[in-house]
């Protein structure tokens, strides 16, 4: 009954917008009562930090599976920027649940960050950069792979939302990315 109701709500968030689902259509849509859907879902909220979740716990399970395969820090990191960004560009829906759901609440996002993996998976972007960057301080590491991680899904962004622009490959561009970071951070500053 949970899938059955994430499913319909995933589509229903998607369709006519998450602001603008009640849990009573969504019980409706699904063929129960209201308070049979709050016996699996506590809110509107849960459903989405359900949604959410799971989507990155498939995106990180695919990026962790390539980090076995691959010897090179550089590589395996270039490798797994590229698959991150192609699955957000090749899932523009889940990109769009994730990161563009409007009427999701500042504190509905505090909420699932505090109660779920999504923060936890992130730190395999921080153990690539370390790797990469031959063990730096956290000074130098959390900045890096910060600014990584925003030119990731910047790209992502640009290619799912301004799709007639005729930018360059995401590959092209997270390879840009990727060795900018790995270019010394000692440079003078303008």
């Amino acid at each position: 009954m949970r899938k059955k109701v994430a499913n319909a709500a995933a589509q229903l968030f998607r369709d006519e917008g998450y602001a603008s689902v009640s849990m009573r259509r969504l019980a409706r849509e699904v063929g129960c009562t209201p308070m049979t859907l709050y016996a699996y879902f506590a809110s509107k909220a849960d459903i989405l930090s359900h949604l959410w979740e799971g989507i990155y716990d498939e995106v990180f399970a695919e990026l962790s599976a390539l980090t076995g395969s691959i010897d090179s820090p550089a590589d395996r990191l270039t490798a797994v920027a590229a698959h991150y960004v192609r699955y957000w560009v090749g899932n523009p829906e889940r990109y769009r649940l994730v990161f563009m759901t409007e009427g999701v609440s500042q504190a509905e996002v505090s909420s699932f960050l505090e109660s779920c993996t999504a923060v936890g998976h992130y730190q395999l972007f921080f153990g690539l950069v370390r790797d990469v960057l031959g063990q730096p301080g956290e000074a130098d590491l959390k900045p890096r792979t910060e600014a990584l991680l925003c030119g990731l899904l910047g790209i992502a962004h640009s290619h799912v939302t301004i799709s007639g622009y005729p930018w360059c490959a995401p590959e092209v561009l997270t390879r840009q990315i990727v060795s900018a970071l790995m270019s010394p951070s000692d440079r003078k500053e303008p």
